[in-house]
């Protein structure tokens, strides 16, 4: 209502927004509006990181402190995890722990790689001596090294192992067949 006078225009001032306009936005929204809406929200951010207006830099800078950690941690706890491993490696091991490495079979598999019939990486000793016995020169070792193999992988694998007298015999073939290839090559 104007004060003035009646005759003369005047302005009156009204709202035209809706009493809840949540309601009326949600109306006229697309599904994937959202979306956009978190898109425009980032630029923002990132233009206020950008132009220093924001203390998200400090935020950064805290939450990077423990993954940095951690990542110290791992790299300190693999280093010292690699040294012992290497320290294990370079201990001798102990008979008891591997039994069967003192067999005097891997005295007779050195004598056969010296005379031209080396074992393949990974490959069984029982497969080895096969293809080593069809050298003529160990026909006549067959019975004998087959024999001691069985004893050498009972030795070796075995958990019950080899009573003294089998550990003896292990001994006294081996010793035999080297002295048999040893005259063989004179």
């Amino acid at each position: 209502m104007c004060l003035e006078r009646k005759t003369a225009k005047c302005w009156e001032d009204f709202d035209t927004t809706p009493p809840s306009w949540t309601t009326v936005e949600s109306r006229r929204t697309a599904a994937g509006e959202w979306f956009a809406d978190l898109r425009s929200w980032l630029g923002f951010q990132y233009a206020k990181f950008r132009w220093r207006q924001t203390n998200l830099q400090q935020y950064i800078f805290w939450a990077l402190i423990p993954v940095l950690l951690v990542l110290l941690g791992h790299i300190i706890f693999r280093r010292r995890k690699k040294r012992r491993s290497e320290e294990a490696m370079k201990r001798p091991i102990a008979r008891g722990l591997w039994p069967g490495l003192d067999s005097e079979f891997y005295q007779l598999e050195r004598k056969l790689a010296t005379r031209g019939v080396p074992r393949q990486m990974g490959e069984p000793l029982s497969e080895w001596l096969e293809r080593a016995l069809t050298a003529p020169a160990l026909t006549g070792l067959r019975a004998a090294l087959q024999e001691l193999l069985g004893l050498h992988y009972r030795y070796r694998f075995d958990p019950q192992g080899l009573s003294e007298a089998e550990r003896e015999a292990l001994r006294q073939k081996a010793k035999t067949c080297l002295d048999t290839l040893l005259r063989a090559k004179a």
